[in-house]
């Protein structure tokens, strides 16, 4: 694909896209849900591969649906948790490459809730350090009441952390 863009021969580029859209979607129908970031990886950071809004749409789907199998997870691991807010951070971005904020508020949501619930019940040094990357997300996107929240409750951690 890179060398179709950089010739920028039409025909090809349009090949190339076609065929990583048929990937994905073949590997998306053998149960391969989790390797979202490939298809993500090409369409975001390519210049010179447009989308149709068709394809953008279908991404964006595509990009919502691990976020809601993580959310299904029964587990406290960190690397889910992760993949989760990382995945709404990708949907952010394209909500600001779009200027679509109503692309990312739902989706933000679910995955702070998420992951503020795995800090609750990480050791209070993970804790606080989790905490503080929230407000700063949280500020960075304009979520000014979730940054406040967030770090009202970093203190009260870092304040029964001093404690002992």
């Amino acid at each position: 694909m890179g060398l179709a863009i950089s010739i920028k021969d039409q025909a090809l580029i349009e090949l190339a896209k076609a065929t990583a859209f048929d990937f994905n979607r073949a590997d998306r129908a053998a149960g391969h849900l989790f390797q979202w970031w490939l298809i993500d990886d090409l369409a975001y950071e390519r210049k010179g591969l447009p989308l149709t809004d068709a394809e953008r749409a279908e991404l964006l789907c595509w990009l919502e649906e691990p976020l809601g199998a993580y959310q299904t997870l029964q587990t406290r691991s960190a690397s889910i948790r992760t993949m989760q807010l990382h995945t709404a951070d990708r949907i952010a971005r394209w909500e600001a490459k779009l200027r679509e904020p109503e692309l990312d508020i739902a989706t933000r949501k679910e995955a702070r809730a998420a992951f503020e619930g795995f800090a609750k019940q990480a050791d209070e040094m993970t804790t606080i350090a989790l905490l503080e990357d929230f407000s700063a997300r949280y500020r960075d996107n304009n979520f000014a009441g979730d940054a406040s929240r967030v770090d009202a409750a970093a203190h009260v951690q870092s304040a029964s952390q001093s404690r002992r």
